[in-house]
């Protein structure tokens, strides 16, 4: 009740964190309270502070220091190390390392994952020489966190997380960068993992047709 509060009472404030505000308001819409915020953003967008249509908010790219909150420090510093230091071939031990020490393969750790793949395609933006170099890319990383959640829900929470600046992009606003890492998966994916392509392909129609008038 609380959330919602504040919400509705300084909205004006939680409007400037970006689209994610509504990617997280969304994930947690099936539990009471935050049901009735969702549909009355949905529906009646104007009780929220001159708001006139939801996709004022989805126009606005998160910030990259919005998307790094929702990681601690230490946590961080150890994935940009592997997208930064370790070759590629040579980065399982540091994954199952990454997924014990934050306990990633537990059921709860799903909306952790989301938050881990937004920083990626949002936050992390290496510079050419490390695109260029025999590091671990960032598609790579979010092929591996896509293949750490195993539910149906978590799953499409982590496709949304994934393709969520794909639906939203602005090119005057938005950076290509966002959206680099899942077209490189689908497109690395194809001669081995193809069903990995057609899974992410079928999502991303889908939410497109589902988005489309935001």
């Amino acid at each position: 009740q609380l959330c919602c509060e504040l919400f509705q009472e300084h909205f004006t404030e939680c409007k400037v964190i970006g689209r994610d505000i509504l990617r997280i308001l969304q994930d947690v819409s099936r539990f009471e309270g935050f049901d009735k915020l969702w549909q009355a953003l949905l529906k009646t967008p104007s009780k929220f502070q001159g708001l006139t249509d939801v996709s004022e908010i989805f126009n606005v790219k998160t910030q990259a220091d919005f998307l790094r909150s929702r990681l601690t420090p230490d946590m961080e510093k150890q994935l940009v190390f592997i997208m930064q230091h370790v070759k590629m071939g040579q980065q399982q031990r540091y994954q199952k390392w990454f997924m014990a020490k934050w306990e990633l393969s537990a059921p709860e750790s799903e909306t952790l994952i989301a938050d881990l793949l937004r920083f990626v395609c949002g936050a992390h933006h290496p510079p050419n020489q490390v695109i260029r170099s025999e590091v671990v890319q960032r598609w790579a990383v979010v092929g591996w966190l896509l293949k750490c959640v195993k539910s149906p829900v978590g799953l499409a929470n982590i496709k949304l997380a994934i393709f969520y600046d794909w639906l939203f992009y602005k090119e005057k606003y938005d950076s290509v960068m966002n959206i680099e890492p899942a077209a490189l998966l689908i497109w690395k994916s194809v001669a081995k993992w193809t069903d990995i392509s057609v899974d992410l392909l079928e999502f991303l129609l889908a939410a497109a047709d589902k988005w489309g008038g935001a």
